[in-house]
């Protein structure tokens, strides 16, 4: 009996050892990163959310402790140091992924050093790319630019003379993608979203376009471009709802295109429409396109100047496809279709996840459907996404579209609680 108690009791030890070596960061880490926060994150859902995005503010961090360097930190879930950016822009913020079981809570630590600079490299699951071209000249007559190369930038100024299929922009206007799909959005009068279909987990954007124009357009060993946009607006894209009809941002003053991340779980584009027209009411648009790894959604957030008629929403509308309507209450509702609709004839679901209380009515058109917004909303943000079965472990079927539609809305409905620990 006693020499059961001893081992009862040593076992148990061990086990309080082993839990509490697992919790503890190495030594190389803590010297490199001696500072240290703690977080506590929580998953009320009786869900696993591998790949939850955790964005935090810096004004908020820097309310806790103000000396954090951002620079120089890593973020750790015990001994595991798990993936994270330091996103700069408008809003500062620091960005991770985290793994949670259903109804897990878990301890994050967040270590840095005070001052320098200190960042590990992470697998690269997003990406933002912009390319224009170089060395040619501008045939303005018929609005081609001839001759010349691509070259990546971080931002653009849309030339006047640019239009559709100038090829003065690869893949005509600026891309992001993660390790499930690839987005691009025309960047002229049409400002309509296009879909890459991805068959690869890893980022492809980079490597096509850059000799044949529109090669992406057939299938190659990494997916292709899968979606025949036509006049429609595509997939997320953002209009102004007026005289019964929906008007893309097509006639502007002036478009400025800028990637503001472009990391290894995090990526965005931003891009201004000045003097935006639309039957003779001018008004600025700010919008953003962002995009985190393991998900296949894009955020789409705008912001608009004053304005006489409200915004609307776009999900381009294919014949003998079927339309979704989310049935389950919460803030986030969507619609969506599925069917053969990609340009092949294979699967394809597509989606908009929106705010129920911005939205005053949904209208079917005989391209888009188009969620149209309450008049007073000038700011607001959506997520737009798209299914295709020959992605890796893609989405075949209805039913297997229906789960994946009303899981997601469960996890916007119901956000990770994240708090400091005191």
């Amino acid at each position: 009996m006693k020499y059961q108690i001893f081992k009862l009791f040593e076992i148990s030890f061990i086990i309080v050892v082993l839990l509490a070596i697992a919790c503890t960061p190495n030594s190389e880490i803590k010297n490199s990163f001696p500072e240290s926060f703690t977080l506590t994150i929580k998953n009320n859902l009786d869900l696993a959310r591998p790949d939850a995005l955790i964005q935090i503010d810096m004004e908020k961090i820097k309310e806790k402790d103000e000396k954090f360097n951002p620079q120089a930190m890593v973020v750790l879930s015990g001994q595991r140091e798990l993936s994270s950016q330091y996103v700069i822009g408008e809003n500062e913020s620091i960005a991770f992924l985290v793994d949670m079981k259903p109804n897990e809570e878990k301890i994050i630590q967040i270590r840095y050093a005070k001052s320098g600079r200190k960042r590990n490299d992470y697998k690269k699951r997003t990406h933002a790319i912009l390319s224009h071209k170089v060395g040619g000249s501008w045939d303005k007559e018929n609005h081609v630019y001839r001759g010349g190369h691509f070259m990546d930038t971080m931002r653009t100024l849309v030339p006047a003379v640019h239009t559709d299929h100038s090829t003065y922009y690869r893949f005509e206007g600026p891309g992001w993608e993660s390790d499930k799909v690839g987005y691009r959005l025309y960047l002229d009068h049409r400002n309509a979203i296009d879909v890459f279909g991805k068959k690869t987990t890893d980022m492809v954007l980079n490597s096509i376009g850059w000799i044949n124009f529109e090669h992406y357009h057939e299938m190659d060993h990494w997916g292709m471009d899968i979606l025949k946009v036509g006049d429609s607006f595509g997939l997320g894209a953002v209009g102004i709802w007026t005289e019964d009809k929906a008007y893309k941002v097509g006639k502007v003053n002036q478009i400025m295109c800028t990637i503001m991340a472009d990391g290894p779980i995090y990526s965005k584009i931003a891009i201004d429409y000045n003097k935006w027209t639309v039957n003779n009411d001018k008004c600025d648009l700010h919008s953003e396109f962002s995009i985190q790894a393991g998900s296949r959604l894009s955020k789409h957030a705008v912001k608009i100047s004053e304005h006489k008629d409200p915004l609307c929403i776009s999900l381009i509308r294919h014949d003998d496809t079927e339309f979704i309507k989310s049935k389950n209450k919460g803030e986030w509702q969507y619609i969506a279709t599925f069917g053969t609709q990609d340009i092949t004839g294979k699967k394809l679901g597509m989606v908009i996840f929106y705010h129920a209380d911005v939205v005053n009515e949904i209208r079917p058109m005989d391209l888009d459907y188009y969620l149209i917004m309450k008049h007073e909303i000038n700011q607001a943000h959506w997520f737009f996404g798209a299914v295709w079965e020959e992605e890796k472990n893609g989405i075949k079927t209805l039913k297997g579209f229906r789960d994946y539609l009303d899981e997601t809305q469960q996890k916007l409905n119901n956000p990770l609680v994240v708090e400091f620990t005191d």
